[in-house]
């Protein structure tokens, strides 16, 4: 008998939520997620880009050991034009993962993939599987330019000292190309003579993380980009 009273008393001592109760604390669960969400997110972003930034400035490393090996010429964004199409042998970016132990299409499309662009696009249509998140300037120099529009300021191969002020003109950058011309490794980035086809992409809270020759990386908003162009391209002023 004393043993039953006892168990009654434990029974009894019990803390039980009711429905109403743990509703109300789903809901304070929901509310304190739905304002903890965008600050993660915008976490998130930040993570995103300072990897991309990272991811550019890898690259510069890349570009500056092909100046080393070749005379101290820039690496263009193409170095031949085969029969009158495309070759992904002819690509900036081919040319960087030269300096990769065997580097595979896979290796490189993982490489230059920014974390936040969700669809790297290919260098041209008969290289779909040829990806990058990235532009490269045609005024790096370009022999698919020359083809295109003959030797020009843009388009001509550079040595390094013809660069007045690395520091200041842009080698390659956060890139987007529209879904009709995928061609989005090469060749127009940034170059008003090359038209509008080729955008630059502000992923990063409205931001673009940009290369410089001289390996420095940073993120421009359009504004910035759009007062700056000439100084991007241009490196005889």
């Amino acid at each position: 008998m004393k043993g039953l009273l006892l168990r009654k008393k434990k029974q009894q001592g019990k803390c039980e939520f009711t429905l109403i109760e743990l509703l109300v604390v789903i809901a304070i669960i929901a509310i304190l997620a739905g304002m903890l969400l965008p600050s993660l997110n915008a976490a998130r972003q930040r993570v995103n880009a300072i990897s991309c930034l990272n991811t550019l400035k890898q690259a510069g490393y890349f570009a500056m050991y092909y100046t080393n090996d070749y005379k101290e010429y820039v690496l263009p964004d193409s170095v031949t034009h085969i029969n009158g199409t495309t070759s992904k042998a002819a690509c900036w970016k081919t040319q960087m993962l030269k300096y990769l132990p065997n580097p595979t299409d896979k290796q490189g499309n993982k490489l230059f993939r920014c974390l936040t662009d969700k669809n790297p696009m290919s260098s041209h249509s008969s290289i779909p599987n040829f990806t990058s998140s990235y532009g490269y300037s045609v005024a790096m120099g370009s022999f698919y330019g020359q083809a295109q529009s003959g030797i020009t300021r843009y388009t001509k191969y550079k040595k390094l000292g013809e660069i007045r002020l690395p520091s200041r003109v842009a080698r390659m950058g956060d890139n987007a190309s529209p879904a009709s011309d995928n061609r989005l490794l090469h060749f127009r980035w940034l170059l008003p003579d090359f038209g509008s086809g080729y955008s630059a992409s502000y992923r990063h809270q409205k931001k673009m993380n940009v290369l410089m020759v001289d390996g420095s990386a940073k993120a421009y908003s359009k504004g910035d980009v759009e007062k700056n162009k000439a100084k991007f391209c241009f490196w005889s002023d």
